[in-house]
């Protein structure tokens, strides 16, 4: 991969990655979303601790973070929003140059995302992205791919051997359990209904909260 055919080469330095990253400033992040901006690329992410965040990054002539899922960053506080200075995907490290890295400013006005806010980040963020796929908008006949209407019975579902058992009401207030493989965290926190895709074995392969829909790979 060259990653550094990504970037404005005045504005960035092709680098070897440290031996030791942690003491280097770099930490692990998922890569959910991006937003092109006119003088930055926004990204939707979380840390190695699954908190969501909001980074910039600058001088890039297109995202290099296509069809990437993790990466190493490196990040400056900048107007309290988090810009990113250092880049490493697989062997390729980018660094940003200090003369450019002194220049940006970015809009001071840049949305603080906390834990409790994450659902702004969609299902899929609190999901193991390499066992779910973020789906399109759903369909608004969602019985025909298998989905039915639930309600949530209780606040927090129980959790077993790191699956999630939720205790559910159908929409004919039939009862029923229903388990989540695949979480980093519940998906449905806050959620009192929702509508969802269980096969055979109980289990839930399929999520649809208004606009956002996930599916369990198969």
């Amino acid at each position: 991969m060259d990653l550094f055919g990504n970037f404005e080469s005045e504005k960035w330095s092709n680098g070897v990655p440290p031996s030791n990253l942690q003491t280097s400033g770099y930490e692990k992040h998922t890569v959910y979303r991006v937003t092109k901006k006119p003088e930055f690329f926004e990204y939707y992410m979380a840390n190695s601790n699954g908190d969501p965040c909001c980074t910039f990054l600058y001088g890039a002539l297109r995202d290099p973070l296509l069809s990437i899922t993790n990466c190493y960053l490196k990040i400056k506080k900048i107007n309290g929003c988090h810009v990113i200075t250092g880049m490493i995907v697989d062997d390729d490290c980018v660094e940003i140059n200090n003369d450019f890295l002194i220049t940006i400013n970015p809009p001071a006005s840049e949305e603080k995302f906390q834990r409790k806010e994450s659902i702004s980040l969609g299902l899929i963020s609190d999901l193991e992205v390499d066992q779910w796929t973020e789906k399109e908008e759903p369909p608004w006949n969602k019985s025909k791919i298998g989905y039915s209407y639930y309600s949530i019975r209780r606040n927090k579902p129980e959790v077993i051997n790191g699956v999630l058992k939720y205790h559910l009401a159908s929409d004919q207030g039939l009862s029923i359990n229903a388990f989540l493989k695949g979480a980093r965290r519940d998906p449905l926190r806050s959620i009192g209904n929702v509508y969802l895709k269980i096969d055979n074995f109980d289990e839930i392969i399929g999520i649809i909260v208004e606009n956002d829909w996930v599916e369990k790979n198969q």
